[in-house]
């Protein structure tokens, strides 16, 4: 995957900027420590530094060709894209979003960029009872859901916010929790105090 990505930087940027860029994914090793030994070293043949600044312009370099179409709507946060097929017809809103997986996994053998279809989802947004198909990626079908979480909004088959809304509200009552023993009527910090750390807390949560 190094030289793949290293061929998409001299493609798309100035020599300057290659010539800068080029050994940041290349000639990399890793090694393992158990107690005090300590394995060889092995090349690292995919992905670059986890947490790193570069990481995610390198990432939007190496993606930024994935193939569109016009009937699909693509929608990508960091490494998260969502594909929205919409028809008045299940079955043809899911010949639109098929032909688009399809196109997507020639990209993806091209470029071998390996996915996992089962942690994918496929959800059919709709009031009605009849749902889409199912679609399949590199011969393995997509789990169909009835909600799916993107990206930090949890979303129902309805989309009328229930589900999302039980989350938001379970993460409050937590860092409620966690808060108790500085807020509660045991505490000695004082009422003024009291109503200070609530109302920043209340801002930043």
């Amino acid at each position: 995957m190094a030289q793949r990505l290293s061929y998409k930087l001299k493609l798309r940027l100035p020599d300057h900027l290659f010539l800068l860029l080029k050994s940041y994914p290349n000639e990399r090793y890793f090694q393992v420590k158990i107690n005090d030994e300590l394995s060889d070293y092995h090349p690292i043949t995919a992905e670059v530094p986890q947490g790193s600044i570069m990481a995610p312009l390198l990432y939007l370099l190496q993606t930024a060709d994935v193939p569109p179409t016009q009937d699909t709507l693509m929608a990508t946060f960091a490494d998260d894209i969502a594909i929205l097929s919409t028809d008045p017809d299940p079955v043809r809103t899911t010949e639109k979003l098929q032909h688009h997986l399809n196109l997507l996994q020639n990209w993806l053998e091209q470029w071998r960029i390996k996915v996992n279809p089962t942690k994918c989802a496929q959800v059919t947004f709709t009031t009605r009872r009849d749902i889409c198909p199912p679609v399949n990626l590199q011969n393995t079908h997509i789990p169909v859901k009835k909600e799916v979480k993107y990206p930090g909004l949890h979303l129902d088959v309805k989309l009328t916010w229930k589900t999302h809304i039980k989350a938001k509200r379970c993460q409050l009552e937590l860092k409620f929790k966690n808060m108790s023993w500085l807020i509660n009527t045991r505490s000695q910090l004082s009422l003024d105090r009291k109503l200070t750390v609530y109302k920043t807390s209340g801002h930043t949560g």
